[in-house]
């Protein structure tokens, strides 16, 4: 399953049950729409970190990296996974 498939089925679990992933357009904004909101987004990142096993610093918690299915699956990818 392809990445943005995967962070759709998160974000449609966690925050938003009343649609489908695949009725969720990949550059959907998650923020402007309201869907994620400020408080939401400290939420969303420790629960992508945990379900994609990446560490998620402090210096990259921007709101741009958050904003849409695609950010976030680019965001992800150019994200190093934890060392075991």
């Amino acid at each position: 399953m392809p990445r943005t498939d995967e962070i759709k089925e998160w974000v449609v679990r966690n925050f938003a049950p009343d649609v489908t992933a695949a009725e969720l357009p990949d550059d959907y904004d998650l923020l402007a729409s309201g869907l994620i909101t400020s408080l939401s987004l400290v939420r969303l990142v420790t629960g992508l970190a945990a379900e994609f096993d990446v560490d998620i610093d402090a210096a990259d918690l921007r709101p741009d990296y958050f904003r849409s299915v695609s950010t976030i699956a680019e965001f992800l990818g150019a994200t190093p996974q934890p060392q075991a």
